[in-house]
């Protein structure tokens, strides 16, 4: 049986905004550089709704969130730590 990993449809649009309009330049040369399937041969995946979260990368298999603060954070306060 296959785990949704609490998987949020709830957010899955502004997900999909977020990976499409408001990607970092660091979560960007990440994804390129290391995350991508051709690099590591694991999936990872972008902008991943988890339970109230959206988390910037996640391999399903390995069950490892990867976020990646910058700037876009600064300006959040608590919103980020709950």
């Amino acid at each position: 049986m296959l785990s949704n990993n609490h998987y949020n449809p709830n957010l899955k649009e502004f997900a999909r905004e977020l990976r499409s309009t408001s990607v970092s330049k660091a979560e960007k040369r990440i994804w390129k550089s290391l995350l991508s399937r051709e690099q590591l041969n694991e999936r990872f995946l972008r902008q991943r709704p988890i339970k109230n979260f959206i988390v910037d990368f996640f391999c399903p298999k390995l069950g490892l969130i990867i976020e990646i603060d910058g700037s876009s954070h600064l300006n959040k306060g608590e919103y980020d730590f709950f």
